[in-house]
């Protein structure tokens, strides 16, 4: 399975949301497949997606409520 995302910086303006698109190959439903943004260690997270839900127990706490897959 490979995963990716886009070939360069998305811009965006502070205050607004924005999508990060990611797609796997070969295409496949992320249901069952866990699925982890972390920035410089891998806890706490950004964002994790596992078990067909997000999952927000160890979220960097400027995240919380920022984020969703």
């Amino acid at each position: 399975l490979n995963v990716t995302g886009p070939p360069s910086p998305i811009p965006v303006a502070v205050g607004e949301d924005v999508v990060l698109p990611c797609h796997f190959s070969p295409e496949q439903s992320a249901r069952d497949v866990e699925v982890t943004w972390f920035r410089e260690h891998f806890s706490p997270f950004v964002h994790r997606y596992k078990g067909g839900q997000d999952q927000y127990g160890e979220q960097m706490l400027q995240y919380q409520g920022r984020t969703e897959l």
